[in-house]
C-alpha cells in the first residue's frame, strides 16, 4: 500500500495533476491541501488554466485518518510542520520528514548561517551589534543588511551604507518590531534583528527537491535587484542554466541542512561573488562552488515565480516541479537543457512592476505613461487599488509580464529594472483627512 502524502499549499503550485503523478511514481498516494482563505485567489493564481479545485482538500489543519507525511509548500504550512514533533514514532498519524535543523533554519537566518559556516561554507558575516556594523562600513565603505531574524519575503529588510548610515539604528529597531498579519497567522516569533555584511555580486534564487539524500534542481533564476527606499526588491528574474559549480554548492548546502531521510522542497537565495560573471556572463564556467554564498533559505518552494514557470510550461510542456520529483531517484548533473537560452540567446524573463510610493493607482497599469513591456501580462492591481511603497512580497506587485529577452546584467539590467518602477506620476497619496488607509 502506498504511503499517503499531504502536499500542503496547493495555491503555491500549478499543473497539479502532473505533480501528483510524479509523486505516485515514487510510491506515494498524494493529495493537495490548502487553507480556505486561499481558494478565492486560486483562480487568479491559476496561470496554466488546468486547476481543478475538486482535487484539493481545503482545511486549516493537518489532518489524516491514516499515517501520512506532509511536504509544506508555503510559510503557513511550514508553521504547521514546526508544530509537529519530529521525534514521535513512525506510527504517528502525520509526520513532517524535515530535519529540526532545516525547520529552524527556515525561520532563523542566524541559525542558517551558523550551520553552514560550521560545515565550511561561505556565509555573510554577522555583526555583534550596530556599532560593529558602523565600524565596518566606515572602514571598508561596504554595506550591511538589516533584517528581522525570523521573517521571510523581505519584510523589514534594509540595506545600509555610507550614504544612509544615520538610519542604521532606526532600521535595526524597526526590524525588531515588525508586526503584520502574517506573523499572527503563522504564529511566528520574531523580535530580534540581524545585521550582516551585504555580499557583492549577482543574486540568484533556486528551488530544489530533496528526496532521501538526493538533490534534484527544480529551477535556477538570476535576479536584477533594485533598492526602493533602501529595501532590496526583485524587479527581474530570468530562468538560467544550473552550472556544475552552482549545483555542487547547492548540493553541499542541502546535505548540511537536511537529514538523510528528509523528503521536502527547499528554496535558496544566494550570491555569485565572482564579479566576472556579472560583467562577462560568458565567464560563468570559471565559477567554483566557493564563489556562491547563501543568504536565505526555506523548506518550501520559492514564491513569486509562478507567472514565469507556468508560462514556461505552456510553451515547453515541462512542469519543473514534476520533472524534479520524477528525476529524484536519478538526479541530473545540471538543470534540464530546456532551462538554457534558446538558439537566439533569449532567456525566459519575468518583469515585476513595483510601486515606489504608497498610495492608490490613478489609472489602470496598462494606461500608465510607459505602458507594459511586450509579453504575457498578469495584472494584479487596478485603478484605485492600494499599492505599498516597499513591495516585500509577491502579493505587492502591481503587474507581471513574462517574455524572452537577452540576459540582463550590469547597466542594461538596471535600466530595464528602472522601467518597471511605478512612482509619483501614477500613485496618489493614500491618507484621507482622518489619516486612514483605504481598503485594499
Amino acid at each position: 500500500m502506498n504511503q499517503k502524502l499531504i502536499l500542503a499549499g496547493a495555491g503555491s503550485l500549478f499543473g497539479h495533476e502532473k505533480i501528483l503523478e510524479s509523486f505516485r511514481s515514487l510510491g506515494f498516494d498524494p493529495v493537495f491541501v490548502e487553507v480556505p482563505y486561499i481558494k478565492k485567489y486560486m483562480s487568479q493564481q491559476n496561470h496554466d488554466g488546468t486547476l481543478d479545485d475538486r482535487t484539493i482538500v481545503f482545511t486549516e489543519e493537518l489532518e489524516s485518518r491514516e499515517p501520512a507525511i506532509v511536504i509544506p509548500l508555503s510559510e503557513y504550512w511550514i508553521s504547521k510542520c514546526a508544530q509537529l514533533d519530529p521525534r514521535e514514532p513512525s506510527g504517528t498519524k502525520i509526520q513532517c520528514l524535515i530535519s529540526d535543523v532545516a525547520l529552524k533554519a527556515s525561520r532563523s537566518k542566524k541559525i542558517l548561517y551558523e550551520v553552514l559556516k560550521s560545515a565550511g561554507f561561505t556565509v555573510p558575516r554577522i555583526f555583534a551589534d550596530a556599532q560593529e556594523a558602523r565600524e565596518f562600513i566606515a572602514k571598508s565603505h561596504g554595506r550591511v543588511v538589516v533584517k528581522p531574524e525570523g521573517l521571510f519575503s523581505g519584510y523589514g529588510v534594509k540595506v545600509v551604507g555610507t550614504e544612509n548610515l544615520e538610519k542604521l539604528e532606526q532600521y535595526e529597531y524597526n526590524a525588531c518590531n515588525v508586526h503584520n498579519n502574517a506573523i499572527k497567522l503563522f504564529r511566528i516569533s520574531s523580535s530580534n534583528a540581524l545585521i550582516t555584511q551585504a555580499l557583492e555580486g549577482t543574486e540568484y534564487s533556486a528551488d530544489v527537491f530533496f528526496f532521501r539524500g538526493k538533490v534534484s534542481i527544480v529551477r535556477v533564476c538570476r535576479k536584477v535587484i533594485v533598492n526602493i527606499h533602501d529595501s532590496p526588491c526583485t524587479a527581474i528574474c530570468q530562468l538560467v542554466e544550473c552550472t556544475t559549480a552552482m549545483r555542487q554548492a547547492i548540493e553541499g548546502w542541502c546535505h548540511a541542512i537536511f537529514g538523510g531521510q528528509d523528503v521536502t522542497f527547499g528554496q535558496f537565495d544566494f550570491i555569485d561573488m565572482n564579479l566576472k560573471t556579472e560583467y562577462a556572463p560568458e565567464a560563468r564556467a570559471e565559477t567554483r562552488p566557493a564563489d556562491f554564498a547563501p543568504i536565505d533559505f526555506a523548506c518550501r518552494i520559492g514564491g513569486g515565480m509562478a507567472e514565469l514557470l507556468s508560462k514556461y510550461e505552456r510553451e515547453t510542456g515541462i512542469n519543473v516541479y514534476a520533472r524534479a520529483v520524477g528525476e529524484s531517484s536519478f538526479p541530473q548533473n545540471s538543470c534540464n537543457s530546456a532551462c538554457k537560452k534558446n538558439p537566439e540567446e533569449l532567456y525566459w524573463t519575468q518583469h515585476n512592476y513595483l510601486s515606489t510610493k504608497s498610495g492608490t493607482l490613478k489609472d489602470e497599469v496598462e494606461n500608465l505613461s510607459r505602458g507594459l513591456v511586450n509579453g504575457k501580462a498578469f495584472i494584479y492591481k487596478h485603478k484605485n487599488d492600494f499599492v505599498p511603497e516597499c513591495p516585500s512580497s509577491a502579493a505587492s506587485r502591481i503587474a507581471v509580464v513574462v517574455n524572452r529577452t537577452p540576459l540582463l546584467h550590469g547597466k542594461d539590467g538596471l535600466l530595464a529594472a528602472e522601467k518597471l518602477l511605478v512612482g509619483e506620476d501614477a500613485v496618489e497619496f493614500w491618507k484621507n483627512s482622518r489619516g486612514k488607509r483605504p481598503a485594499d
